[in-house]
């Protein structure tokens, strides 16, 4: 696991320790999150329905993926919350189409929430044959949207390189998985 770094420190994030981590198992991308959350100060989602493909959930507490070939322009995006609600979209470039195309040919993921002692983890595993990239080297992005008790929110990844918080950035796509 790798702590991911939030953008902008503010007072919240002192008690909270976020930790991320991707991998590569046969075809599958395995994509794990572990937030250490003892005083319970992330506001997790509430939402209505489960279980299914939705927008937006950037807006509240998401855990999202980037992921590349990584000779190619075109990349992904996994958005996960905490009630299995979960999106892939699909980019031809940095941010085109905007808004980005519904990775529509994915119609399942493999996804875990789990409520810890001191937080919460969330595992996903994404099959990638049926986006033809089981052979292929990938370069990963990892980042979360944390919104605190407060609703002020906070931006964390493995790497921050713009001046506003970008996951779309692909020099942020650093984990490199074969």
């Amino acid at each position: 696991m790798i702590f991911l770094k939030p953008f902008e420190k503010n007072y919240l994030q002192t008690k909270v320790k976020v930790q991320a981590n991707s991998q590569k198992l046969k075809n599958k991308l395995k994509i794990q999150f572990c937030i250490d959350d003892p005083e319970s100060m992330i506001l997790l989602p509430k939402r209505q329905q489960i279980l299914q493909r939705s927008h937006d959930l950037w807006q509240t507490t998401c855990f999202e993926c980037f992921f590349s070939p990584r000779t190619e322009k075109n990349y992904w995006e996994l958005n996960l919350d905490n009630h299995g609600n979960w999106n892939l979209y699909r980019f031809q470039e940095y941010r085109n189409p905007q808004p980005p195309l519904e990775e529509d040919i994915v119609q399942n993921l493999e996804l875990e929430f789990l409520k810890t002692k001191s937080g919460f983890e969330v595992e996903c595993f994404l099959d990638l044959k049926e986006i033809h990239l089981e052979n292929k080297a990938l370069d990963v992005g990892l980042a979360c949207v944390i919104e605190w008790s407060n609703k002020e929110k906070s931006f964390y990844a493995l790497a921050h390189k713009s001046e506003k918080p970008d996951f779309h950035n692909r020099e942020t796509f650093v984990c490199n998985l074969e």
